[in-house]
């Protein structure tokens, strides 16, 4: 009597399973780190809307001079790395003239006249292009802005300031630019960030 009960469950459980439609089997995506261009507005593919921004930092002392000239001198190595607003795996340069840092040092000296305060302050050129990660399915995830300094320090200078420009060394702010690739200094006077 058990083998006749369950002789029919076990057809009829058989019967259902194979009459049921096998559907397709899914590609299973993973992260492979790869990063790649991308576009904010369309992840799947893009340039990577190329732009120049320009890094500001005050690299040395303010110096106030008293009753006559004065003046105030840096001979540094100052470094630029890139950086990214989303957590990538690894840097790429995106086909752009771009490195994941750049130095420079040298000797500048910057002079006020009486009653004056100066400072030499630095900018360093770096293009901002969009890139995201891609899976093992080629669909591109964590889309954000990597800013990379220029190669050979395109777009980058040190300079003077005077007056209550001068701030601490050390402090700094972004600045825009232009569309495009590395190319020679075209900031925009807006600062970015605040």
């Amino acid at each position: 009597m058990l083998s006749i009960t369950s002789a029919p469950l076990l057809v009829s459980l058989i019967a259902s399973v194979s009459a049921s439609p096998i559907g397709e089997v899914q590609k299973r995506c993973s992260p492979d780190g790869e990063i790649t261009l991308a576009s904010t507005s369309n992840p799947v593919a893009g340039d990577g809307n190329p732009h120049q921004n320009y890094y500001h930092e005050q690299i040395s002392d303010t110096v106030t001079c008293a009753s006559g000239d004065c003046s105030v001198s840096v001979s540094d190595t100052v470094t630029l790395s890139y950086h990214s607003d989303v957590s990538l795996n690894n840097w790429i340069s995106g086909g752009f003239d771009v490195a994941q840092s750049f130095s420079m040092g040298s000797d500048y000296a910057c002079n006020a006249g009486a009653n004056d305060e100066v400072c030499v302050w630095i900018s360093f050129g770096t293009t901002a292009y969009t890139v995201g990660s891609r899976d093992t399915c080629g669909n591109i995830y964590d889309v954000g802005v990597l800013q990379s300094p220029n190669k050979n320090g395109q777009g980058s200078t040190f300079y003077c300031v005077t007056g209550k420009d001068c701030r601490t060394k050390g402090q700094g702010y972004w600045e825009g630019g232009c569309a495009g690739g590395p190319q020679g200094n075209c900031g925009n006077g807006q600062v970015l960030g605040s």
